[in-house]
Order: structure tokens, then C-alpha cells, then sequence
């Protein structure tokens, strides 16, 4: 039967009692996927007239990773894995992708209740950096979504387990930045480009491409139903407002002190949010639905909840 939840995140980003920027989240998430025809050379969707809701990813469509580039550490085979699969009996799904490799062990903790009927995306690994999904697939592509606001539906495989959620954006004139939300963070922070790879390539490891100024974002987690007797699923929606967010990207407030820091000792203006230019989900979470919408979702739609 159908469980309704409150709502996500909203339009504001609240703060903590010491002023801090922190994200909480709630229950619930949408539906309807909307598959474009774009080469890989340039913008998925920035050519297309963009309806008020846009899908990224549905656990439930008949080809859930369509949009979407695998990556599994391949270091750790029996450890690091990425599959669809039933969230109740964790039977692999007719539409998994069958790229976990053949001595990957699936590592859940056993939840009280509320999990949901439906297949969803496994993804695990105990070094979350090198397992991940990415849209689009091609580093060379870029999303183009104009919606500023984009939610996960999601629930976490194991309460000591880190995980996070990177979108990257773009102003209106161009310039790039990266918002980045985990589980492990604890105050949000801004890093700046480092001064010596402002000519690196997209194909160049994470640590030597930092070319765009970062912003990560704590993730406050609601309540799982081991924790609270009134929670009936550990399945949970996060909504970013991007547009609001993407003006923490030249808060010089937000910048950590790091002696001898090579970054540059100004901070560029980031303008207004123009668009998406790419999502990456890292483990360790299950994933149900990530869409985009023009402003929060009306959670109180049919579509919306989660069947347990």
C-alpha cells in the first residue's frame, strides 16, 4: 500500500543554530522520464523546449540507466558494486545492466520495514570516489537543464556508510561550479580552482582538474525507522534549489583556512544559475527517482509516493 511522507527540502537552504548553510531531508519523489535525441558532442537537452518536471532517472523504466556512465573501483571487485535490483528481496532485476563483476557480494543492513516493492539502483563500495553513475555519459556532453531545482529519492544501504551527490552548474554566462552534498560533511565549505589546473582536461583525475569553484554541503539524514517508531520507510527526497544555492559559490565566508593555500587569494563572482551540466551519484545509497522541476514538487500527487 501507498505511504505518504512529508515534504523534501525547501525553496530556502535553513541554518544551523551558528549560521551555517545544512540540508535536511524528508519523504517522497516523482516520475515520468523524458528520453532526448542528442549527440554526445553537445547539450542533451539545452535545445529542447524543457516541460515543468523533467526525469533524469526511474528506478522502474524498462532502461533506468539510459542517460547514465557506470563506474565500479575496480581495485575492489567483490566489495564495489552497481545493480538494479528488488529493494525488498535484493533479487537482481530483468533491466540491471549486468556490470557488477561475477565476485561482487551485496552488503545490506537488514531495514524494520518500508522498504518499497519496486526495483531500485543498488550502488556500493566501501571507496566511494571510483563508484559512481554520471549523466550524461560523455565527459564531453553536458545536460543543458534550465530547471533550478533537482531531487533524489534515495535511502542509505547502512547508517556508517559515506555517500554523496554531486550536480554541476552553470551560470548565465558561462562559468562552472560544483555543488556537492554527502553524508560525512559536517559544515558546508567552498574550494576554489587551484591555480595550476585551470588548463586541465575533463578526462584528468578529480584531484588535478579542480578547475571550478566547489561548494560541499552537510546532509542532515530524517529519521530511518530503526531511530523513530513514527517513520514508516528509511525512503527519503532531498530538493536543491540551485538557483539560491549557486550564490554560495562566491561566499568568501565559506572558504577554510589552509595555509599556503596555491588557490587564488580573490573570489570571481558566480552569476545567476543558468543551468545543469551534469549529475553524479556516488555509493553508498539506493536510488529510486532524480528529477528536475521548474519550482518544488507537489508531493501530494499519486506519483509520488512510495508503495511498501
Amino acid at each position: 500500500m501507498p505511504s505518504s511522507f512529508r515534504h523534501a527540502i525547501s525553496a530556502d537552504i535553513p541554518s544551523s543554530g551558528d549560521g551555517t548553510l545544512r540540508l535536511a531531508v524528508a519523504r517522497s519523489a516523482p516520475v515520468a522520464t523524458l528520453m532526448p535525441s542528442a549527440p554526445a558532442s553537445h547539450s542533451l537537452f539545452g535545445d529542447t523546449v524543457q516541460p515543468e518536471s523533467l526525469s533524469l532517472f526511474s528506478s522502474t523504466s524498462s532502461d533506468p540507466l539510459a542517460l547514465w556512465i557506470l563506474h565500479r573501483d575496480p581495485e575492489l571487485e567483490e566489495d564495489s558494486g552497481i545493480q538494479v535490483l528488488a529493494d525488498a528481496t535484493h533479487a537482481v532485476a530483468s533491466s540491471d545492466p549486468e556490470e557488477a563483476s561475477s565476485a561482487f557480494k551485496l552488503r545490506v543492513e537488514p531495514v524494520s520495514r518500508g522498504t518499497s516493492i519496486e526495483t531500485i539502483l543498488h550502488i556500493q563500495s566501501p571507496a566511494i570516489r571510483n563508484t559512481f553513475i554520471r549523466s550524461p555519459r560523455s565527459l564531453e556532453a553536458e545536460l543543458g537543464v534550465k530547471l533550478p531545482h533537482i531531487s533524489f529519492q534515495f535511502r542509505s544501504i547502512g547508517n556508517a556508510r559515506p555517500f554523496a551527490f554531486e550536480v554541476g552548474i552553470k551560470d548565465r554566462i558561462g562559468r562552472s561550479g560544483i555543488v556537492r552534498l554527502s553524508s560525512f560533511q559536517t559544515k558546508p565549505k567552498l574550494y576554489l580552482p587551484l591555480a595550476s589546473s585551470a588548463t586541465a582536461g575533463p578526462s584528468e583525475p578529480m584531484k588535478s582538474r579542480q578547475s571550478r569553484p566547489l561548494l560541499h554541503l552537510p546532509l542532515t539524514m530524517a529519521p530511518t525507522p530503526d531511530q523513530d517508531e513514527a517513520t514508516l520507510t528509511a525512503w527519503q527526497v532531498v530538493t536543491l534549489p540551485l538557483d539560491r544555492i549557486a550564490r554560495s559559490l562566491s561566499d568568501s565566508s565559506l572558504l577554510p583556512a589552509i595555509p599556503r593555500d596555491p588557490r587564488p587569494s580573490h573570489l570571481d563572482p558566480f552569476g545567476e544559475f543558468d543551468s545543469i551540466s551534469y549529475v553524479k551519484i556516488h555509493a553508498n545509497v539506493r536510488l529510486r527517482r532524480i528529477w528536475c522541476s521548474n519550482s518544488l514538487p507537489d508531493h501530494n500527487l499519486a506519483e509520488f509516493q512510495v508503495f511498501t
